[in-house]
């Protein structure tokens, strides 16, 4: 688990190069999950998926 995965240039850079399953909640800072069980980020996924017309804007979005 990353936290600051939309904040940080580092964090954002770093987060994005991993080649393994992952998903990015991007409200606020971000916070975002890696595992190398695919199916664990999968459900992931599924059970916090919200909608992008529902989606808050990043704070990187709001500067």
């Amino acid at each position: 688990m990353f936290h600051d995965t939309n904040i940080y240039e580092g964090v954002i850079r770093f987060f994005g190069e991993l080649d393994l399953p992952k998903y990015n909640f991007t409200h606020s800072f971000g916070l975002g999950d890696v595992s190398k069980n695919k199916e664990l980020i999968s459900k992931i996924k599924e059970i916090w998926y919200i909608p992008q017309e529902f989606k808050l804007r990043t704070i990187k979005e709001a500067q």
